[in-house]
């Protein structure tokens, strides 16, 4: 009886180590604003942010029409530390070392309405913005914009 359990348990312990340490292709990988801007840095790469709220119907239809896309995802990985940001959240952010409420600093970026997505380069300075639902092929078109300047 042990060895049987030891035996369909084993399966599940080796998953669980190796399985979820990996990133599963064609995946989003999505960062919390300090740790995004800080990888961003280490990479030189652009910092692409989410501002979004739990209540937003078409925050929703991104993450479940857009950013659910492989190719999407790969644009994003490739060439972003892609961020969400819970506009909503009471939780504070430090931004280029000051403190800031996620809604303030979703303010401060010129955010009037959700979803809007915010294009940051390595330093943190704004080099864009795209507002609003952007369907798949509009939405390559735009990242596309900010990766050949």
């Amino acid at each position: 009886m042990k060895k049987t359990a030891a035996f369909l348990l084993l399966p599940l312990i080796l998953l669980s180590l190796f399985g979820c340490s990996e990133k599963i292709e064609g995946e989003l990988t999505w960062y919390g604003l300090e740790e995004g801007i800080k990888k961003a840095q280490k990479e030189d790469k652009m910092v692409f942010v989410d501002n979004y709220a739990d209540w937003c119907g078409w925050c929703r239809k991104m993450d479940e029409n857009v950013f659910s896309d492989e190719d999407i995802a790969k644009a994003l990985n490739e060439k972003f530390v892609s961020v969400k940001l819970d506009v909503e959240s009471r939780d504070m952010v430090v931004f280029k070392g000051k403190n800031y409420l996620p809604k303030q600093l979703s303010q401060s970026f010129g955010v009037q309405g959700l979803p809007t997505f915010i294009v940051l380069n390595s330093k943190g300075d704004v080099l864009g913005d795209l507002v609003g639902y952007v369907p798949k092929t509009r939405f390559l078109k735009e990242l596309e914009k900010f990766t050949e300047k």
